[in-house]
């Protein structure tokens, strides 16, 4: 698959995110990346989500995969940027929101440290994702 279509696809899925929180945030701003500049840097994550006054922040991934989570889907960076958030200790949520086949998880940054650190695996088996199901 070409650069443009992942990057489409990844349009997609965040598109579907922003309709599921106007149900729980007051505010959802989509923190500007590559695919929305075209100008190379980093950004902390894709979104930040704001409810009475707190803010939540949230990298979106998704993938075809039926049975596990592939961790290369998510890069070193990412996780960086998160945990950066995560450890100032000022904010209520930096999440994983991953969509798969018919499914959908919320997952807490220290959650997925937990099993990164825990874990040799390369990928997140669909029985641990699913007690975080959205």
């Amino acid at each position: 698959m070409g650069e443009r279509n992942k990057m489409n696809i990844g349009k997609i899925y965040e598109g579907k995110f922003r309709e599921l929180m106007k149900k729980e945030y007051n505010l959802i701003i989509r923190v500007p990346d590559y695919a929305a500049t075209g100008i190379s840097h980093s950004s902390i994550c894709d979104f930040q989500c704001i409810n009475d006054g707190i803010t939540d922040y949230y990298e979106v991934k998704h993938s075809y995969n039926k049975k596990s989570f592939p961790l290369v889907n998510i890069t070193n960076s990412q996780i960086s940027s998160l945990r950066k958030i995560w450890k100032i200790g000022k904010v209520k949520g930096v999440y994983i929101f991953i969509f798969m086949v018919k499914k959908k998880f919320r997952i807490h940054i220290k959650n997925l440290l937990e099993f990164i650190e825990t874990n040799s695996r390369k990928s997140i088996p669909i029985e641990w994702l699913q007690q975080y199901i959205y």
